[in-house]
């Protein structure tokens, strides 16, 4: 076989001997089907406009099929790009980074998913917070490990430090890794004696500032027994932020005194659902079944987003990546007071209060 190279017809088409005809040109494309065009063969359509004047061979030497390349309009503000395999939405490759630096960005996941719900997290530079410290702070705790290290069972009326948390319990309590795929925290009201005994842990420092411009993102996601139990019988929760406090549930019922925003369920509260509170000393504002439908031992994933931009303060609670009724009055909004992560977990009195926390996800722009 010989690779000589022959000019065939009329000067415009480059043919290789047992291999084919390698570029062509005309103002018809080649109909498909037509034999002697190598596979990859360039065909020129010279009266063609745009995408429509560069084709190329992707049949085979015995029937061919062009293709138009598909190399779109090129602009100074982007460069198409064809992507047949629909990852991504964007078709230029502006977008698609922008597309890129949105997941790597916010990490998060779907709104119903194990993970950050998008909803909520989708304006959080959470990357570039990690990467640069001078744009925002980011905690995120999966509790692979123990709290403090090690398993942590308090009996009495006392305040007991683990490493950076403080926990208050009431009568008794516990705080555990509860021994599942991932990690959970658990918090417990091990051997309480009567209604309204269990425990507040609350991390130590109170880094989480509300303050004009610095938005706030806060979610967990959590686990809790008798919730959907019969009216009375339902255990008692505390999920947020809130200041320094030696119990998110005194008596049964949620704290009036201390800054505070989470969901809580108390003595009182309708079965199977969590009311959602902010605070601002000793004026507060409460969507009453801010979460519904719940079942123990389900997860869900409770979060809110603190903005403060001006004279305008707004706290949205969010559940499983959907937004609720904003709080907007300013008088229940904490304003320039350090917040700390803090759980609850207060028995009824004939069950054990248990809350388990898959993880917590805390962000605030500086």
């Amino acid at each position: 076989m010989s690779n000589e190279t022959a000019i065939y017809s009329r000067g415009r088409t480059y043919y290789v001997e047992g291999v084919g005809i390698l570029f062509d040109h005309s103002t018809t494309v080649p109909t498909d089907g037509t034999a002697d065009y190598a596979p990859g063969c360039i065909f020129q359509k010279t009266d063609g406009t745009a995408d429509a004047c560069l084709y190329i061979n992707q049949g085979t030497l015995g029937s061919c099929s062009f293709k138009a390349l598909d190399i779109g309009t090129i602009l100074a503000t982007n460069i198409p790009i064809v992507d047949t395999a629909a990852y991504f939405t964007a078709t230029n490759l502006e977008t698609v980074l922008a597309e890129l630096g949105e997941l790597l960005l916010n990490a998060a996941g779907a709104n119903a998913g194990v993970g950050p719900s998008t909803a909520l997290w989708a304006d959080c530079p959470v990357l570039e917070m990690t990467l640069d410290p001078t744009i925002g702070i980011h905690y995120f705790n999966d509790y692979v490990e123990r709290l403090g290290g090690g398993q942590q069972s308090l009996t009495g009326t006392s305040t007991n430090e683990i490493s950076d948390w403080i926990q208050t319990e009431i009568t008794s309590g516990l705080t555990e890794r509860s021994e599942v795929a991932g990690g959970v925290l658990r918090v417990s009201s091990e051997a309480h004696a009567s209604a309204n005994d269990g425990l507040t842990v609350m991390y130590r420092a109170t880094p989480f500032i509300p303050a004009d411009g610095k938005t706030i993102w806060f979610e967990a996601r959590v686990a809790m027994t008798n919730i959907d139990a019969a009216a009375g019988a339902e255990d008692q929760f505390f999920v947020g932020l809130c200041d320094v406090i030696t119990s998110a549930l005194p008596a049964g019922v949620i704290d009036d005194t201390v800054d505070k925003v989470g969901f809580f369920h108390h003595d009182g509260s309708i079965t199977a659902t969590l009311s959602f509170i902010t605070e601002d000393g000793d004026t507060e504002e409460i969507t009453a079944s801010a979460a519904t439908a719940l079942v123990t031992g389900d997860f869900v994933k409770l979060g809110f987003k603190i903005e403060m931009v001006g004279a305008a303060e707004t706290i949205t609670p969010y559940v499983n990546g959907v937004a609720g009724t904003p709080h907007v009055t300013e008088a229940s909004l904490p304003v320039g007071v350090g917040m700390g992560i803090c759980f609850a977990a207060v028995s009824e009195g004939t069950t054990t209060a248990l809350l388990d926390i898959d993880w917590v996800r805390v962000a605030q722009l500086k």
